[in-house]
């Protein structure tokens, strides 16, 4: 199909465990470079565990957990933050591996040597000034409530140079561990200045930290270390350094007003860096392809050739919980589910604009395994539920359910009766598994997980379905 050239994009995807809410500490690199990009006229947008056909993805947190099949499947780009080597981060071989063998931005030159044959030429991030995170009017520096302010995790190393600022005479604030986004940005805007301590040995400078504090108008203060201008990009002469081992002079040095009057000369200096270079390459990497807009293809043929072989998997989505591998199902936008539907049990065949596979063309007999979830026995829609499922479904798919073990079983069964009493009922769905799974109590007993095969119906079975409709069926025509 003829149509127009598709535009620059790029995804912004962070792997989250589930409910692993320090992710959160990698929106602040994913926001920065959204907006480097957005500014070089690159459509991008910030997700979590989703992948996108047809353009390019920056993955960040990949040491999270990263099936490697996915960098075979899609255009991806790691983005490592970790510090590698000797004394850093301890991250598994499989990250390193996932590095060594995969396209990698990287942060810092002392990482290239762990990068494998490429890494001479993997490209540095610099994170600069961050517009986005300025405030119009913020508190002046003398007049702020806190006095140094550190956030982020406080391990041994950390902790020892903190107690070093108390005994000379710092009064530190340590903001919450689970704080993250505009929250812990009001905190920066309230301190004199933020202290920055590397959690591991390397000592790489953080950036990121660097960024974020300046950008919000709030002076830095970091541990003085081999000035190298590669490794602390354009923060040599806009941080204020301290000894760590003997800070006494940078507490009366942040009393001063010659410490008010150098960090707004500071501030300024940083706010005027320009970008640095390296996002010129990265847009570049997501130009636009000028292929014309693809025509649907069915579903199945999308997720094989992506994943040959692979399951076809649906599940119905529950807020907060994508299933990274599955086509995600539900009618709530704000769960950015690949099939966003209208209706409980949606009409097929649909054409469906999926981010992972595309678009694509949903018809009976798309699926191998439909995940429904926790289901409501009362429910007057269940039964329209199980019968999308059953159309969705191939012959020999299953279906995967909760099922509330105070409701007696026999209720199901009542509704999968009715499925082959439809007229002209072909398929009928047959409990195959059923297991209890504790430590999830409802209703003061725990739900049963039943698994539900669908298989063809025999000819009894059929005729009974037409002699409970209100017509013949195929028998009158």
């Amino acid at each position: 199909m003829d149509g127009a050239p598709a535009a620059a994009r790029a995804t912004i995807s962070l792997v989250q465990p589930r409910g692993y809410v320090h992710t959160l500490a990698l929106l602040d690199p994913a926001l920065h470079l959204q907006h480097e990009l957005r500014r070089r006229g690159v459509a991008t947008r910030v997700v979590k565990n989703r992948l996108t056909a047809g353009e390019v993805n920056f993955v960040l947190g990949a040491h999270l957990g990263f099936d490697p099949r996915w960098c075979e499947e899609f255009d991806v780009v790691l983005v490592n933050l970790e510090q590698l080597g000797e004394g850093g981060a301890p991250v598994s071989p499989h990250y390193l591996r996932l590095l060594r063998e995969n396209r990698v931005v990287d942060y810092d030159p002392a990482h290239r040597e762990h990068l494998g044959p490429r890494g001479a030429d993997v490209p540095l991030l610099r994170f600069g000034y961050a517009p986005h995170l300025a405030t119009a009017d913020p508190v002046p520096l003398d007049r702020r409530p806190l006095d140094l302010l550190f956030f982020g995790s406080v391990g041994e190393r950390r902790t020892a140079v903190l107690e070093r600022l108390r005994q000379a005479g710092a009064r530190i604030t340590v903001a919450p561990p689970a704080v993250y986004g505009t929250d812990r940005d009001e905190l920066v805007r309230s301190a004199r200045a933020v202290v920055n301590v590397s959690f591991y040995p390397t000592a790489r400078f953080e950036q990121v930290r660097a960024s974020v504090v300046l950008s919000c108008g709030t002076p830095l203060a970091s541990e003085r270390r081999d000035l190298r201008g590669e490794d602390v990009g354009p923060y040599a002469d806009v941080v204020h350094w301290f000894d760590p081992q003997a800070p006494e002079e940078f507490v009366r040095y942040l009393r001063s007003a010659a410490f008010v009057a150098d960090s707004r000369r500071m501030l300024a200096r940083f706010a005027a860096t320009p970008p640095s270079p390296v996002f010129d390459v990265l847009a570049g990497w997501c130009a636009p392809t000028g292929a014309p807009a693809e025509e649907p293809v069915p579903l199945r043929t999308a997720v094989r050739r992506h994943d040959a072989g692979a399951l076809v998997r649906v599940c119905r989505q529950r807020r907060g919980a994508y299933r990274p591998g599955w086509v995600n199902v539900s009618p709530d936008p704000a769960a950015h589910p690949d099939w966003l539907v209208a209706d409980v049990a949606p009409a097929l065949p649909q054409v469906v604009d999926t981010a992972r596979w595309g678009r694509c063309t949903v018809e009976p007999g798309s699926a191998d395994i439909v995940s429904l979830g926790a289901v409501d026995p009362g429910s007057p829609s269940l039964p329209r539920l199980l019968g999308w499922a059953v159309d969705l479904l191939v012959e020999g798919g299953v279906v995967e359910l909760t099922w509330p073990d105070a409701v007696p079983v026999e209720v199901l069964d009542r509704h999968l009766r009715d499925l082959w009493l439809r007229e002209d009922s072909r398929h009928l769905l047959n409990l195959v598994h059923g297991a209890v799974l504790p430590g999830a109590e409802q209703d003061g007993a725990p739900p049963a997980r039943l698994v539900l095969r669908k298989e063809a119906s025999s000819p009894a079975h059929r005729s009974l379905g037409t002699a409970a409709g209100e017509t013949f069926g195929s028998y009158a025509r």
